[in-house]
Order: C-alpha cells, then structure tokens, then sequence
C-alpha cells in the first residue's frame, strides 16, 4: 500500500495515497440491508465523521462508539474492518450501519 508523509503540528504523520479528506458526507440511500428498519431506498441521509466501531464492547453498547475500546473508523485516510482504506467524502459509495 503506498504511503505519503506529512508535516502536521511540527510531527511528521503517514497517510494512505490518494486519500481526499472529506467527512460530514450527504447522500441518498441506494441500497438497504435486510434488518434495516429506519432507512429505505431514497431517504436522503448524512454521514458523520466516525464511520464505523465494533459495535460490541461496553463503549459502543452504551452509545458511545466515538469511543470504542478497539478504536474508531473514521470517514477518510482509516483502515475499516474489511481492511479497506476510508475515502473521504470524494468516495464513490459508502456502507454504513443505520446507526
């Protein structure tokens, strides 16, 4: 996987090529899965900046996935679960749980 640098408050930081910041992202629903009961096909809908969690430790059961103990996926230049890199609000599609 290519990686680019930065300077970013006097640290240098890595980042994932090709990663076009963009969060906060405004869509329509596509696509909906079996056991979604709050979305249909069309709704328009936003996306925030944390993309996903693991849903499954005492952090994400109380609502509070921003603070998942196995770390959060954020919405550009973040490895998702599947082992995809996040791109951003520039992103051709994105797969999100209805919460």
């Amino acid at each position: 996987m290519p990686w680019g640098y930065t300077l970013v408050k006097e640290r240098i930081q890595r980042f994932h090529l090709s990663v076009v910041p963009g969060h906060e992202i405004a869509g329509i629903v596509q696509e909906v899965g079996a056991n979604v009961k709050c979305l249909k096909v069309g709704d328009p809908v936003g996306v925030g900046f944390f993309v996903n969690s693991c849903r499954d430790c005492e952090m994400c059961k109380a609502g509070l996935e921003n603070h998942c103990l196995k770390g959060v996926v954020i919405t550009f230049n973040s490895v998702d679960r599947d082992g995809t890199i996040t791109k951003g609000g520039f992103s051709d599609y994105m797969v999100v749980h209805q919460r």
